[in-house]
């Protein structure tokens, strides 16, 4: 790939480029935000990064900056952003780079008559304003109003476009695919097929599947030590509910937000990605970076991320009997199979979706725009 380290200076001074997300944490999309604005202002870019709120309280960098609104659909951000951006323009061309739904529809109006160019992300192949027909006007009419749109995967473009419906968008849509922070690799014991531990991390919500996943260790019980999920999210209760319900709630840990997860990874013999739909699926690359095997739900947008790895077995996604013939054939793979090279796939595999590859992709279109 084409490095461009070197860019003129020149353009950098009279580049402004402007994120604009909810919060600082809390999942993939903020945290590739974080990222790529850290590595943009390591490269001598103008950037800046609003936020709406920080639940959090999670330390900014100087480039960083919070509205300290009360939510991610406090409708006073309109005009916050707009004050900002009149500061920041002056005499340079700027992109602001908006991501996730609030922005996407607040954007517009904040930059109404403003001299901005305005990106969108499309991080998921789903979302609930797709339930309801009326909307979609609507969302032609503010998905217009992007000068571009940047997809995360091949899935995701495919889902858009079938939601717009009309080839003009076409025009300006263009995939990029995530990066993700790579750990080291870990050696691990040889699995112990009566005593497996199980691992998954995500948002705890109905897109991730994890109901799925405790249905499933469920039905493989004698076989499962345990099972972690890691993360935060309005189905907590729901889940150590449905494990009390099926008496397997000893066998279920629900760590919360976790920051350190790499001695969750290296405790665990296989990972799941249980999700129903998924954009990308970026914890599925954070954990074959450590050699860890992993069953993957077979849903468009995840399955283009994994589906040549070795050390990955796709499964019928909504299945808990499918999730575990998964694990057994997982196990059964551990069990004939050199435990170092299925490692070593899953290591080679996830490479390529180092984040700084995602990052220089990014860098050289925001220069590439500001030369247009």
């Amino acid at each position: 790939m084409k490095k461009n380290f070197n860019l003129d200076n020149k353009i950098k001074k009279n580049l402004n480029i402007v994120h604009v997300i909810t919060r600082p944490d809390s999942g993939g999309a903020e945290f590739l935000v974080r990222k790529l604005s850290s590595y943009l202002f390591k490269k001598g870019f103008n950037v800046t990064t609003i936020y709406f709120y920080n639940p959090s309280k999670v330390h900014l960098k100087n480039y960083e900056y919070c509205l300290n609104l009360s939510g991610p659909r406090d409708l006073r951000a309109i005009w916050l952003i707009r004050k900002r951006l009149i500061n920041l323009i002056q005499k340079k061309k700027t992109i602001v780079h908006s991501h996730l739904t609030s922005v996407l529809y607040f954007l517009p109006i904040a930059s109404f008559g403003l001299k901005t160019i305005n990106f969108y992300t499309e991080h998921n192949t789903y979302n609930r304003r797709r339930n309801f027909f009326f909307l979609k006007p609507i969302e032609k009419y503010i998905y217009s109003k992007y000068n571009k749109i940047i997809c995360i995967s091949k899935g995701t473009k495919q889902k858009l476009h079938e939601w717009l419906g009309d080839k003009f968008y076409k025009k300006n849509i263009l995939t990029i695919p995530n990066g993700s922070r790579l750990f080291n690799i870990i050696n691990r014991k040889k699995i112990n097929p009566k005593k497996i531990r199980l691992v998954s991390i995500g948002s705890l919500s109905n897109q991730k599947g994890f109901d799925i996943a405790i249905r499933t260790i469920f039905l493989l019980k004698d076989k499962i030590q345990r099972y972690t999920i890691i993360g935060e999210g309005n189905q907590k209760d729901k889940l150590a509910n449905l494990a009390l319900k099926l008496g397997i709630r000893h066998k279920i840990l629900l760590t919360g937000y976790v920051k350190n997860i790499k001695p969750y990874l290296a405790n665990a013999d296989m990972g799941l990605v249980p999700s129903r739909w998924e954009g990308f699926g970026l914890v599925s690359i954070e954990m074959l970076s450590t050699g860890l095997p992993l069953i993957c739900s077979n849903v468009i947008g995840l399955r283009e991320v994994v589906s040549k790895c070795r050390s990955v077995e796709l499964v019928r996604p909504e299945s808990p009997k499918a999730l575990a013939r998964g694990i057994l054939k997982t196990i059964k793979l551990n069990e004939n199979v050199r435990k170092n090279k299925i490692a070593l796939n899953a290591r080679k595999h996830s490479k390529k979706f180092d984040i700084k590859y995602f990052c220089e992709k990014y860098a050289n279109l925001y220069v590439k725009t500001a030369l247009m």
